[in-house]
Protein backbone atom coordinates (compact mmCIF):
# COMPACT_ATOMS: atom_id res chain seq x y z
CA UNK A 1 0.00 0.00 0.00
CA UNK A 2 1.56 3.56 -0.78
CA UNK A 3 0.81 6.98 -1.87
CA UNK A 4 0.76 7.93 -5.38
CA UNK A 5 1.37 11.75 -7.28
CA UNK A 6 2.54 13.59 -10.22
CA UNK A 7 1.73 16.26 -12.61
CA UNK A 8 2.18 17.61 -16.07
CA UNK A 9 5.09 19.35 -16.36
CA UNK A 10 8.76 19.45 -14.59
CA UNK A 11 9.67 20.49 -11.04
CA UNK A 12 11.83 18.29 -9.09
CA UNK A 13 11.04 20.42 -5.80
CA UNK A 14 7.84 20.59 -6.08
CA UNK A 15 7.22 16.59 -6.68
CA UNK A 16 9.31 15.94 -3.45
CA UNK A 17 7.40 18.18 -1.59
CA UNK A 18 4.14 16.59 -2.47
CA UNK A 19 5.68 12.98 -2.14
CA UNK A 20 6.84 13.74 1.55
CA UNK A 21 3.27 14.99 2.27
CA UNK A 22 2.30 11.62 1.99
CA UNK A 23 4.92 9.97 3.91
CA UNK A 24 2.35 8.02 5.90
CA UNK A 25 0.81 6.25 3.35
CA UNK A 26 4.86 4.44 2.76
CA UNK A 27 7.25 5.06 4.90
CA UNK A 28 9.48 2.52 3.56
CA UNK A 29 10.67 3.72 0.24
CA UNK A 30 10.61 6.70 -2.07
CA UNK A 31 11.36 7.45 -5.25
CA UNK A 32 10.33 9.86 -8.05
CA UNK A 33 11.10 10.54 -12.13
CA UNK A 34 11.15 13.46 -14.08
CA UNK A 35 11.45 14.71 -18.04
CA UNK A 36 9.78 17.44 -19.80
CA UNK A 37 6.21 16.58 -19.68
CA UNK A 38 6.02 14.68 -15.85
CA UNK A 39 7.00 14.52 -13.02
CA UNK A 40 6.26 10.90 -10.70
CA UNK A 41 6.53 10.85 -7.04
CA UNK A 42 5.63 7.68 -4.66
CA UNK A 43 5.67 6.76 -1.40
CA UNK A 44 6.14 2.80 -0.62
CA UNK A 45 4.78 1.01 1.79
CA UNK A 46 6.31 -2.56 1.37
CA UNK A 47 4.03 -5.76 1.24
CA UNK A 48 5.12 -8.20 -1.60
CA UNK A 49 8.88 -8.26 -2.61
CA UNK A 50 10.62 -6.20 -0.18
CA UNK A 51 13.64 -5.58 -2.14
CA UNK A 52 14.91 -2.77 -3.30
CA UNK A 53 13.37 -4.40 -7.11
CA UNK A 54 9.73 -3.21 -6.06
CA UNK A 55 10.80 0.55 -5.54
CA UNK A 56 8.46 3.09 -8.15
CA UNK A 57 8.35 4.69 -9.77
CA UNK A 58 8.47 1.71 -11.37
CA UNK A 59 9.59 1.36 -15.58
CA UNK A 60 9.38 -1.21 -18.27
CA UNK A 61 12.64 -2.57 -20.23
CA UNK A 62 13.38 0.45 -22.28
CA UNK A 63 12.23 3.15 -19.57
CA UNK A 64 9.00 4.50 -22.58
CA UNK A 65 6.19 3.30 -19.66
CA UNK A 66 6.54 4.56 -16.00
CA UNK A 67 3.72 3.70 -13.03
CA UNK A 68 3.22 5.15 -9.67
CA UNK A 69 0.75 2.59 -8.23
CA UNK A 70 -1.39 2.05 -4.84
CA UNK A 71 -2.96 -0.92 -3.70
CA UNK A 72 -2.55 -4.44 -4.54
CA UNK A 73 -3.68 -7.26 -7.40
CA UNK A 74 -4.60 -10.32 -5.52
CA UNK A 75 -4.36 -12.54 -9.05
CA UNK A 76 -0.99 -10.91 -10.07
CA UNK A 77 0.90 -14.21 -9.99
CA UNK A 78 -1.93 -15.90 -12.43
CA UNK A 79 -1.70 -13.09 -14.79
CA UNK A 80 2.52 -13.06 -14.36
CA UNK A 81 2.33 -16.44 -16.23
CA UNK A 82 -0.24 -15.65 -18.58
CA UNK A 83 2.09 -12.59 -19.42
CA UNK A 84 5.21 -14.84 -19.40
CA UNK A 85 3.28 -16.96 -21.61
CA UNK A 86 2.92 -14.19 -24.09
CA UNK A 87 7.00 -13.12 -23.74
CA UNK A 88 6.91 -11.10 -20.97
CA UNK A 89 9.87 -10.60 -19.35
CA UNK A 90 10.22 -9.70 -15.30
CA UNK A 91 12.61 -8.62 -13.01
CA UNK A 92 10.84 -8.27 -9.53
CA UNK A 93 8.39 -10.52 -7.65
CA UNK A 94 6.14 -7.25 -7.23
CA UNK A 95 2.37 -7.12 -8.72
CA UNK A 96 3.65 -3.78 -9.82
CA UNK A 97 5.37 -4.91 -12.58
CA UNK A 98 2.24 -6.91 -13.48
CA UNK A 99 0.48 -3.99 -14.32
CA UNK A 100 3.23 -2.33 -16.34
CA UNK A 101 3.76 -5.74 -18.73
CA UNK A 102 -0.44 -6.02 -18.98
CA UNK A 103 -0.90 -2.21 -19.98
CA UNK A 104 1.81 -2.81 -22.42
CA UNK A 105 -0.28 -6.26 -24.08
CA UNK A 106 -3.41 -5.12 -23.38
CA UNK A 107 -3.02 -0.87 -22.79
CA UNK A 108 -5.63 1.06 -20.72
CA UNK A 109 -8.09 -2.15 -20.78
CA UNK A 110 -5.69 -3.84 -19.08
CA UNK A 111 -7.90 -2.70 -15.86
CA UNK A 112 -10.31 -5.40 -16.69
CA UNK A 113 -7.80 -7.94 -15.78
CA UNK A 114 -7.22 -6.49 -12.50
CA UNK A 115 -8.72 -8.47 -9.12
CA UNK A 116 -8.01 -6.20 -6.10
CA UNK A 117 -7.80 -2.90 -4.90
CA UNK A 118 -6.01 -0.31 -6.31
CA UNK A 119 -4.97 3.20 -7.79
CA UNK A 120 -2.06 4.15 -10.49
CA UNK A 121 -1.02 6.37 -12.62
CA UNK A 122 0.69 4.93 -15.64
CA UNK A 123 3.18 7.27 -18.19
CA UNK A 124 3.01 6.04 -21.78
CA UNK A 125 6.06 8.63 -23.49
CA UNK A 126 5.66 6.78 -26.58
CA UNK A 127 2.01 7.53 -27.36
CA UNK A 128 2.30 11.35 -25.07
CA UNK A 129 -0.33 9.81 -22.45
CA UNK A 130 -1.04 9.55 -19.01
CA UNK A 131 -3.71 6.67 -17.94
CA UNK A 132 -5.16 6.59 -14.29
CA UNK A 133 -7.45 3.95 -12.66
CA UNK A 134 -9.17 3.31 -9.63
CA UNK A 135 -10.44 0.07 -8.95
CA UNK A 136 -13.72 -1.36 -9.34
CA UNK A 137 -15.19 -0.57 -5.66
CA UNK A 138 -13.00 2.51 -4.77
CA UNK A 139 -11.06 1.03 -2.00
CA UNK A 140 -7.92 2.97 -2.96
CA UNK A 141 -8.24 7.03 -3.53
CA UNK A 142 -7.61 8.70 -6.36
CA UNK A 143 -7.66 12.66 -6.55
CA UNK A 144 -6.81 14.66 -9.55
CA UNK A 145 -7.50 19.07 -10.50
CA UNK A 146 -7.42 20.34 -14.29
CA UNK A 147 -7.39 23.24 -15.28
CA UNK A 148 -8.45 23.77 -18.66
CA UNK A 149 -7.26 27.19 -19.79
CA UNK A 150 -3.62 26.38 -18.62
CA UNK A 151 -3.55 22.99 -19.10
CA UNK A 152 -2.29 21.97 -15.30
CA UNK A 153 -3.27 18.41 -14.18
CA UNK A 154 -1.87 17.25 -11.19
CA UNK A 155 -3.15 14.31 -9.32
CA UNK A 156 -2.14 12.44 -6.11
CA UNK A 157 -3.67 9.88 -3.57
CA UNK A 158 -4.65 12.52 -1.05
CA UNK A 159 -5.95 16.30 -1.29
CA UNK A 160 -3.85 17.62 0.72
CA UNK A 161 -0.80 16.15 -1.66
CA UNK A 162 -2.82 18.33 -4.15
CA UNK A 163 -3.19 21.51 -2.49
CA UNK A 164 0.35 22.43 -1.77
CA UNK A 165 0.67 23.18 -5.17
CA UNK A 166 1.26 26.99 -5.40
CA UNK A 167 -0.53 27.26 -8.38
CA UNK A 168 -4.01 26.44 -6.48
CA UNK A 169 -6.40 28.74 -4.78
CA UNK A 170 -7.76 26.86 -1.54
CA UNK A 171 -11.63 27.34 -1.71
CA UNK A 172 -14.57 25.66 -0.12
CA UNK A 173 -16.71 24.00 -2.48
CA UNK A 174 -20.32 24.85 -1.19
CA UNK A 175 -21.80 22.42 -3.86
CA UNK A 176 -19.80 19.57 -2.15
CA UNK A 177 -21.01 20.41 1.32
CA UNK A 178 -24.51 20.71 0.29
CA UNK A 179 -24.28 16.99 -0.65
CA UNK A 180 -23.08 16.30 2.24
CA UNK A 181 -25.88 17.85 4.32
CA UNK A 182 -27.84 15.94 2.24
CA UNK A 183 -26.02 12.49 1.96
CA UNK A 184 -23.34 13.00 4.23
CA UNK A 185 -20.99 11.77 1.67
CA UNK A 186 -20.83 13.71 -2.22
CA UNK A 187 -21.88 11.38 -4.83
CA UNK A 188 -20.60 12.77 -7.89
CA UNK A 189 -16.75 12.92 -7.24
CA UNK A 190 -16.59 17.11 -5.89
CA UNK A 191 -14.50 17.22 -2.92
CA UNK A 192 -14.76 20.01 -0.17
CA UNK A 193 -11.99 21.34 -2.08
CA UNK A 194 -12.69 23.17 -5.31
CA UNK A 195 -11.83 22.41 -8.63
CA UNK A 196 -10.32 19.24 -6.86
CA UNK A 197 -11.90 15.77 -7.58
CA UNK A 198 -12.01 12.40 -7.47
CA UNK A 199 -12.08 9.27 -10.24
CA UNK A 200 -15.18 7.61 -9.56
CA UNK A 201 -14.48 3.94 -8.74
CA UNK A 202 -14.76 1.43 -11.32
CA UNK A 203 -13.47 4.69 -14.09
CA UNK A 204 -10.18 5.05 -15.57
CA UNK A 205 -8.65 8.58 -17.32
CA UNK A 206 -6.62 9.08 -19.84
CA UNK A 207 -5.17 11.99 -20.14
CA UNK A 208 -3.32 12.97 -23.27
CA UNK A 209 -1.64 16.11 -22.22
CA UNK A 210 -4.53 18.48 -23.66
CA UNK A 211 -7.64 17.13 -22.65
CA UNK A 212 -8.89 14.48 -20.16
CA UNK A 213 -11.23 11.58 -21.44
CA UNK A 214 -13.05 9.71 -18.56
CA UNK A 215 -14.24 5.93 -19.23
CA UNK A 216 -16.57 3.77 -16.72
CA UNK A 217 -14.79 0.14 -17.13
CA UNK A 218 -17.08 -1.50 -14.92
CA UNK A 219 -20.85 -1.23 -14.47
CA UNK A 220 -22.57 -3.33 -11.07
CA UNK A 221 -25.88 -4.25 -12.33
CA UNK A 222 -28.61 -6.30 -10.79
CA UNK A 223 -28.84 -9.95 -12.42
CA UNK A 224 -31.51 -11.65 -9.95
CA UNK A 225 -30.99 -15.21 -10.75
CA UNK A 226 -33.69 -18.04 -9.23
CA UNK A 227 -30.84 -20.48 -7.96
CA UNK A 228 -32.02 -22.16 -4.64
CA UNK A 229 -31.29 -20.83 -1.10
CA UNK A 230 -29.24 -24.11 -0.61
CA UNK A 231 -27.18 -23.34 -4.40
CA UNK A 232 -26.79 -19.59 -3.12
CA UNK A 233 -25.45 -19.88 0.16
CA UNK A 234 -22.99 -23.16 -0.79
CA UNK A 235 -21.41 -20.65 -3.41
CA UNK A 236 -21.45 -17.56 -1.18
CA UNK A 237 -19.06 -19.84 1.19
CA UNK A 238 -16.63 -21.08 -1.67
CA UNK A 239 -16.20 -17.20 -3.05
CA UNK A 240 -15.68 -15.99 0.43
CA UNK A 241 -12.74 -18.14 1.21
CA UNK A 242 -11.37 -17.83 -1.93
CA UNK A 243 -11.52 -14.14 -1.73
CA UNK A 244 -9.92 -14.34 2.21
CA UNK A 245 -7.51 -16.61 0.42
CA UNK A 246 -6.16 -14.27 -2.24
CA UNK A 247 -5.90 -12.09 0.35
CA UNK A 248 -3.84 -13.67 2.61
CA UNK A 249 -0.64 -13.36 0.29
CA UNK A 250 1.84 -11.07 1.85
CA UNK A 251 5.55 -10.83 2.73
CA UNK A 252 4.54 -9.03 6.23
CA UNK A 253 2.76 -9.94 9.07
CA UNK A 254 -1.07 -9.96 9.09
CA UNK A 255 -3.71 -9.74 11.14
CA UNK A 256 -8.15 -9.78 11.17
CA UNK A 257 -9.95 -6.87 13.08
CA UNK A 258 -12.52 -8.58 15.16
CA UNK A 259 -15.97 -7.53 16.50
CA UNK A 260 -18.29 -9.95 17.90
CA UNK A 261 -20.09 -10.12 14.74
CA UNK A 262 -20.92 -13.15 11.50
CA UNK A 263 -19.29 -10.40 9.15
CA UNK A 264 -15.65 -10.47 11.00
CA UNK A 265 -16.18 -13.94 12.55
CA UNK A 266 -16.71 -15.10 8.86
CA UNK A 267 -13.42 -13.25 7.71
CA UNK A 268 -11.34 -15.05 10.81
CA UNK A 269 -12.84 -18.55 10.35
CA UNK A 270 -11.66 -19.11 7.06
CA UNK A 271 -8.19 -17.10 8.06
CA UNK A 272 -7.97 -19.62 10.47
CA UNK A 273 -8.37 -22.57 8.35
CA UNK A 274 -6.13 -21.12 5.53
CA UNK A 275 -3.65 -19.88 8.00
CA UNK A 276 -0.95 -22.34 9.16
CA UNK A 277 -0.09 -20.08 12.03
CA UNK A 278 -1.74 -18.79 14.97
CA UNK A 279 -4.00 -15.69 13.60
CA UNK A 280 -3.91 -12.31 15.39
CA UNK A 281 -6.89 -10.75 16.20
CA UNK A 282 -7.79 -7.05 17.36
CA UNK A 283 -10.59 -5.36 18.86
CA UNK A 284 -11.31 -1.60 19.84
CA UNK A 285 -13.10 -0.55 22.88
CA UNK A 286 -13.57 2.17 25.11
CA UNK A 287 -14.44 0.96 28.27
CA UNK A 288 -18.04 0.92 28.08
CA UNK A 289 -21.17 -1.15 28.05
CA UNK A 290 -21.72 -0.47 24.50
CA UNK A 291 -18.19 -2.29 23.65
CA UNK A 292 -17.92 -5.75 22.05
CA UNK A 293 -14.85 -6.91 23.50
CA UNK A 294 -16.98 -9.73 25.20
CA UNK A 295 -18.33 -10.79 22.08
CA UNK A 296 -14.77 -10.56 20.32
CA UNK A 297 -13.01 -12.67 22.95
CA UNK A 298 -15.24 -15.43 22.71
CA UNK A 299 -14.58 -15.72 19.12
CA UNK A 300 -10.96 -15.45 19.46
CA UNK A 301 -11.67 -18.33 22.19
CA UNK A 302 -13.25 -20.35 19.84
CA UNK A 303 -10.41 -19.70 17.03
CA UNK A 304 -7.16 -19.78 19.60
CA UNK A 305 -6.44 -16.51 18.29
CA UNK A 306 -3.49 -14.07 19.39
CA UNK A 307 -6.06 -11.54 20.88
CA UNK A 308 -5.17 -8.07 21.42
CA UNK A 309 -7.67 -4.99 23.05
CA UNK A 310 -7.49 -1.44 22.13
CA UNK A 311 -8.54 0.67 24.35
CA UNK A 312 -9.29 4.15 23.53
CA UNK A 313 -9.23 7.12 25.89
CA UNK A 314 -11.76 10.03 25.65
CA UNK A 315 -8.81 12.44 26.00
CA UNK A 316 -6.87 11.05 23.04
CA UNK A 317 -9.77 11.25 20.68
CA UNK A 318 -10.40 15.11 21.33
CA UNK A 319 -6.26 15.82 21.16
CA UNK A 320 -6.58 13.93 17.50
CA UNK A 321 -9.25 15.39 16.75
CA UNK A 322 -7.48 17.96 14.05
CA UNK A 323 -5.12 15.33 13.21
CA UNK A 324 -8.12 12.78 12.39
CA UNK A 325 -9.74 15.45 10.15
CA UNK A 326 -5.66 16.32 8.60
CA UNK A 327 -5.71 12.44 7.44
CA UNK A 328 -9.83 11.78 6.34
CA UNK A 329 -9.34 15.10 4.33
CA UNK A 330 -13.58 15.76 4.99
CA UNK A 331 -15.82 16.83 7.85
CA UNK A 332 -17.70 14.38 9.15
CA UNK A 333 -19.83 12.96 12.17
CA UNK A 334 -20.16 9.24 12.27
CA UNK A 335 -17.95 8.16 15.34
CA UNK A 336 -16.90 5.08 13.50
CA UNK A 337 -13.88 7.31 12.01
CA UNK A 338 -12.22 7.56 15.68
CA UNK A 339 -12.79 4.08 16.00
CA UNK A 340 -11.21 2.63 12.94
CA UNK A 341 -8.36 5.54 13.16
CA UNK A 342 -7.36 4.21 16.83
CA UNK A 343 -7.64 0.47 16.27
CA UNK A 344 -5.71 0.82 13.27
CA UNK A 345 -2.96 2.79 15.21
CA UNK A 346 -3.15 0.14 18.04
CA UNK A 347 -2.74 -2.53 15.00
CA UNK A 348 0.41 -1.28 13.92
CA UNK A 349 2.09 -0.52 17.17
CA UNK A 350 1.55 -4.84 17.22
CA UNK A 351 3.81 -4.84 14.41
CA UNK A 352 0.92 -5.96 12.04
CA UNK A 353 1.25 -4.15 8.98
CA UNK A 354 -2.15 -5.66 7.18
CA UNK A 355 -5.77 -6.49 8.62
CA UNK A 356 -8.37 -8.33 7.13
CA UNK A 357 -12.09 -6.46 7.93
CA UNK A 358 -15.46 -7.57 7.27
CA UNK A 359 -16.17 -4.47 5.84
CA UNK A 360 -18.49 -4.13 3.02
CA UNK A 361 -21.48 -7.31 4.35
CA UNK A 362 -23.97 -4.95 5.42
CA UNK A 363 -24.54 -2.98 2.24
CA UNK A 364 -23.79 -6.37 -0.33
CA UNK A 365 -26.34 -8.21 1.97
CA UNK A 366 -28.56 -5.84 3.51
CA UNK A 367 -27.12 -5.32 6.80
CA UNK A 368 -28.96 -2.32 8.83
CA UNK A 369 -32.26 -1.43 9.55
CA UNK A 370 -32.88 1.27 7.28
CA UNK A 371 -33.31 -0.98 4.70
CA UNK A 372 -36.13 -2.66 5.62
CA UNK A 373 -38.84 0.22 3.91
CA UNK A 374 -37.57 -1.40 0.72
CA UNK A 375 -39.63 -4.88 1.57
CA UNK A 376 -42.85 -3.00 2.28
CA UNK A 377 -44.73 -3.04 -0.93
CA UNK A 378 -47.36 -0.84 0.10
CA UNK A 379 -44.76 2.12 0.34
CA UNK A 380 -43.99 4.65 -2.63
CA UNK A 381 -40.93 4.50 -4.49
CA UNK A 382 -40.71 8.30 -3.98
CA UNK A 383 -41.32 7.90 0.14
CA UNK A 384 -38.31 4.68 -0.27
CA UNK A 385 -36.15 7.19 -2.70
CA UNK A 386 -36.16 9.76 -0.18
CA UNK A 387 -35.74 7.54 2.70
CA UNK A 388 -32.76 5.98 0.80
CA UNK A 389 -30.13 8.84 2.54
CA UNK A 390 -27.79 8.37 5.83
CA UNK A 391 -27.60 12.52 5.92
CA UNK A 392 -26.65 13.79 9.21
CA UNK A 393 -30.01 16.42 8.64
CA UNK A 394 -32.39 13.84 7.19
CA UNK A 395 -35.76 15.65 7.89
CA UNK A 396 -36.97 18.81 5.96
CA UNK A 397 -37.08 20.63 9.68
CA UNK A 398 -33.34 19.56 10.54
CA UNK A 399 -31.94 21.58 7.44
CA UNK A 400 -34.23 24.39 7.78
CA UNK A 401 -33.09 24.80 11.47
CA UNK A 402 -29.65 24.59 11.13
CA UNK A 403 -28.61 26.11 7.24
CA UNK A 404 -29.52 29.62 5.82
CA UNK A 405 -31.07 29.16 2.98
CA UNK A 406 -28.19 28.80 0.39
CA UNK A 407 -27.72 25.38 2.22
CA UNK A 408 -31.54 23.38 2.28
CA UNK A 409 -31.93 23.91 -1.41
CA UNK A 410 -32.86 20.78 -3.23
CA UNK A 411 -30.18 19.90 -4.84
CA UNK A 412 -31.46 19.53 -8.34
CA UNK A 413 -30.39 16.56 -10.15
CA UNK A 414 -28.53 15.27 -7.55
CA UNK A 415 -31.45 14.86 -5.06
CA UNK A 416 -32.12 11.27 -3.96
CA UNK A 417 -35.73 10.77 -6.22
CA UNK A 418 -33.88 11.84 -9.12
CA UNK A 419 -31.42 9.12 -8.60
CA UNK A 420 -32.93 5.93 -7.03
CA UNK A 421 -36.35 6.55 -8.24
CA UNK A 422 -36.00 5.77 -11.62
CA UNK A 423 -34.40 2.57 -10.79
CA UNK A 424 -36.79 1.56 -8.48
CA UNK A 425 -39.53 2.73 -11.19
CA UNK A 426 -37.95 0.00 -13.30
CA UNK A 427 -37.50 -3.12 -11.09
CA UNK A 428 -40.14 -4.94 -9.13
CA UNK A 429 -40.96 -4.36 -5.32
CA UNK A 430 -39.55 -7.60 -5.11
CA UNK A 431 -36.88 -6.67 -6.00
CA UNK A 432 -36.84 -2.83 -4.61
CA UNK A 433 -33.63 -3.80 -1.60
CA UNK A 434 -31.10 -5.31 -3.93
CA UNK A 435 -31.70 -1.76 -6.10
CA UNK A 436 -31.04 0.13 -2.47
CA UNK A 437 -28.19 -2.09 -1.94
CA UNK A 438 -26.97 -1.93 -5.72
CA UNK A 439 -27.41 2.44 -4.60
CA UNK A 440 -25.07 1.80 -1.68
CA UNK A 441 -22.56 -0.15 -2.55
CA UNK A 442 -21.83 2.79 -5.08
CA UNK A 443 -22.45 5.70 -3.73
CA UNK A 444 -22.18 5.29 0.23
CA UNK A 445 -19.58 3.02 0.39
CA UNK A 446 -16.76 4.11 -1.35
CA UNK A 447 -17.84 7.74 0.15
CA UNK A 448 -18.10 6.99 3.57
CA UNK A 449 -17.22 3.84 4.82
CA UNK A 450 -14.15 2.81 2.18
CA UNK A 451 -12.69 5.92 2.67
CA UNK A 452 -12.56 5.71 6.21
CA UNK A 453 -11.10 2.47 6.20
CA UNK A 454 -8.00 3.67 3.73
CA UNK A 455 -7.83 7.47 5.20
CA UNK A 456 -7.82 6.14 8.76
CA UNK A 457 -5.19 2.89 8.45
CA UNK A 458 -2.85 4.91 6.31
CA UNK A 459 -2.63 7.40 8.51
CA UNK A 460 -1.24 4.71 10.52
CA UNK A 461 0.77 2.96 7.53
CA UNK A 462 -1.06 -0.04 7.78
CA UNK A 463 -3.39 -1.19 5.40
CA UNK A 464 -7.02 -3.02 5.62
CA UNK A 465 -8.29 -5.61 3.14
CA UNK A 466 -11.85 -6.51 2.96
CA UNK A 467 -12.62 -10.06 1.31
CA UNK A 468 -16.64 -8.83 0.94
CA UNK A 469 -15.64 -6.75 -1.79
CA UNK A 470 -13.77 -8.54 -4.03
CA UNK A 471 -15.51 -7.85 -7.04
CA UNK A 472 -16.64 -11.35 -8.00
CA UNK A 473 -17.80 -11.89 -4.62
CA UNK A 474 -19.89 -8.57 -5.13
CA UNK A 475 -21.27 -9.11 -8.63
CA UNK A 476 -22.33 -12.92 -7.19
CA UNK A 477 -24.29 -10.46 -4.44
CA UNK A 478 -26.27 -8.85 -6.85
CA UNK A 479 -27.58 -12.34 -8.18
CA UNK A 480 -29.46 -13.47 -5.47
CA UNK A 481 -32.96 -12.68 -4.49
CA UNK A 482 -34.05 -9.72 -2.04
CA UNK A 483 -35.84 -12.27 0.18
CA UNK A 484 -32.60 -14.67 0.66
CA UNK A 485 -30.82 -11.53 1.76
CA UNK A 486 -33.60 -10.13 4.37
CA UNK A 487 -35.58 -13.16 5.63
CA UNK A 488 -36.55 -13.97 8.81
CA UNK A 489 -33.27 -12.31 9.63
CA UNK A 490 -30.73 -9.46 8.12
CA UNK A 491 -28.21 -11.03 6.10
CA UNK A 492 -30.29 -14.02 6.01
CA UNK A 493 -27.99 -15.97 3.25
CA UNK A 494 -24.71 -15.31 5.35
CA UNK A 495 -26.44 -17.13 8.21
CA UNK A 496 -27.26 -20.06 5.94
CA UNK A 497 -23.64 -19.55 4.03
CA UNK A 498 -21.84 -19.68 7.15
CA UNK A 499 -23.89 -22.32 9.45
CA UNK A 500 -21.96 -25.17 10.67
CA UNK A 501 -18.88 -23.14 10.94
CA UNK A 502 -19.64 -20.34 13.09
CA UNK A 503 -21.09 -20.54 16.30
CA UNK A 504 -24.90 -20.34 16.53
CA UNK A 505 -24.78 -17.17 19.11
CA UNK A 506 -22.31 -15.71 16.47
CA UNK A 507 -25.14 -16.37 13.41
CA UNK A 508 -28.05 -15.05 15.29
CA UNK A 509 -26.22 -12.31 17.15
CA UNK A 510 -27.89 -8.81 16.46
CA UNK A 511 -26.33 -6.39 14.64
CA UNK A 512 -24.35 -3.69 16.26
CA UNK A 513 -22.69 -0.45 14.52
CA UNK A 514 -19.15 0.27 14.99
CA UNK A 515 -18.80 2.70 16.96
CA UNK A 516 -17.93 5.20 20.00
CA UNK A 517 -20.23 5.88 22.69
CA UNK A 518 -21.21 9.23 21.49
CA UNK A 519 -23.44 10.46 24.19
CA UNK A 520 -20.28 9.66 27.19
CA UNK A 521 -17.65 11.30 25.24
CA UNK A 522 -19.96 14.44 24.64
CA UNK A 523 -20.71 14.87 28.09
CA UNK A 524 -17.74 13.82 29.82
CA UNK A 525 -15.02 15.51 27.12
CA UNK A 526 -16.49 16.94 24.26
CA UNK A 527 -19.51 19.42 24.66
CA UNK A 528 -17.73 22.72 25.54
CA UNK A 529 -14.90 22.23 23.30
CA UNK A 530 -17.71 22.15 20.36
CA UNK A 531 -19.25 25.17 21.99
CA UNK A 532 -15.80 27.15 22.36
CA UNK A 533 -15.40 26.30 18.41
CA UNK A 534 -18.83 27.01 17.33
CA UNK A 535 -19.81 29.76 18.98
CA UNK A 536 -16.15 31.27 17.58
CA UNK A 537 -16.35 30.29 14.11
CA UNK A 538 -16.93 32.95 11.03
CA UNK A 539 -17.90 30.13 8.65
CA UNK A 540 -20.25 28.88 10.72
CA UNK A 541 -21.94 32.12 11.19
CA UNK A 542 -21.86 32.29 7.59
CA UNK A 543 -23.68 29.48 6.76
CA UNK A 544 -25.52 28.50 9.62
CA UNK A 545 -28.36 29.85 11.81
CA UNK A 546 -26.25 29.93 14.67
CA UNK A 547 -28.59 30.71 17.64
CA UNK A 548 -30.50 27.16 17.26
CA UNK A 549 -27.04 25.47 17.31
CA UNK A 550 -25.79 27.17 20.57
CA UNK A 551 -29.16 25.80 21.83
CA UNK A 552 -29.06 22.70 20.61
CA UNK A 553 -25.92 22.45 23.01
CA UNK A 554 -27.16 24.28 25.81
CA UNK A 555 -29.64 21.24 25.98
CA UNK A 556 -27.35 18.58 25.59
CA UNK A 557 -25.23 19.80 28.74
CA UNK A 558 -28.40 20.32 30.64
CA UNK A 559 -29.41 16.58 29.33
CA UNK A 560 -32.62 17.68 27.80
CA UNK A 561 -31.33 16.41 24.57
CA UNK A 562 -29.36 12.93 24.19
CA UNK A 563 -30.34 11.75 21.07
CA UNK A 564 -27.97 10.36 18.51
CA UNK A 565 -28.74 12.53 15.45
CA UNK A 566 -28.41 15.93 17.54
CA UNK A 567 -25.18 14.74 18.63
CA UNK A 568 -23.44 13.81 15.28
CA UNK A 569 -25.18 17.26 13.72
CA UNK A 570 -23.04 19.33 16.05
CA UNK A 571 -20.42 17.02 15.44
CA UNK A 572 -20.51 17.40 11.97
CA UNK A 573 -20.45 21.19 12.39
CA UNK A 574 -17.70 21.07 14.60
CA UNK A 575 -15.64 19.14 12.56
CA UNK A 576 -16.80 21.64 9.53
CA UNK A 577 -15.13 24.28 11.18
CA UNK A 578 -12.04 22.50 11.95
CA UNK A 579 -11.49 21.63 8.36
CA UNK A 580 -11.99 24.86 7.01
CA UNK A 581 -9.32 25.96 9.54
CA UNK A 582 -6.97 23.12 8.48
CA UNK A 583 -7.60 23.19 4.76
CA UNK A 584 -8.77 26.39 3.95
CA UNK A 585 -6.82 29.02 6.42
CA UNK A 586 -4.06 27.34 7.05
CA UNK A 587 -1.30 28.95 4.38
CA UNK A 588 0.73 25.55 4.91
CA UNK A 589 -0.53 22.23 5.79
CA UNK A 590 1.78 21.24 9.23
CA UNK A 591 1.22 17.91 11.06
CA UNK A 592 3.10 19.29 14.10
CA UNK A 593 -0.05 22.09 14.05
CA UNK A 594 -2.94 19.53 14.32
CA UNK A 595 -3.51 19.38 18.12
CA UNK A 596 -6.80 20.75 19.71
CA UNK A 597 -5.31 23.54 22.01
CA UNK A 598 -4.24 25.56 18.65
CA UNK A 599 -7.98 25.75 17.59
CA UNK A 600 -10.11 25.60 20.68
Amino acid sequence: MCGICGFNWEDNQLIKDMTDTIIHRGPDQYGYYTDSLISLGHRRLSIIDLSEKGRQPMSNEDGTIWIVYNGEIYNFKDLRKDLEKKGHKFKSDTDTEIIIHAYEEYGPGCVNFFNGMFAFAIYDSKNKKLVLARDRLGVKPLYYYFDEKSNKFIFSSEIKSIIINPLLKKELNHNALNQLIHYAYTINGETMLKGINELLPGHLMIYDFNKIKIVKYWELKNRIQNNSLDYNANKLRSILSESVRKRLVADVPLGVSLSGGIDSASILHFTSELNKDKVKTFTVGFNDDSDELKDARKISEFYNTKHHEIIVDFKEITKNIPKILWNAEIPFAKPAMYATYFLAKGIKSNNVTIDLSGEGSDEIFGGYNRYSIFLDNQLSNFYKSKRIVSSYFPEINDKNNFFKELYINELNELKPESIIKTDLDNTSKEEHLNTALNFEIKKQLPGIHLLRVDKMSMAHSHEIRVPFLDYNLVEFAMTIPSNQKWNTNKKYILQKAMHGLLPEEVLNRKKMPFHMPLLRYFNEEFIEISESILSNSSLINNICKKDHILNQIKRIKSKEESEDNTLRQILFLTNLDLFNKIFIEEDKINEEKLNINNFV
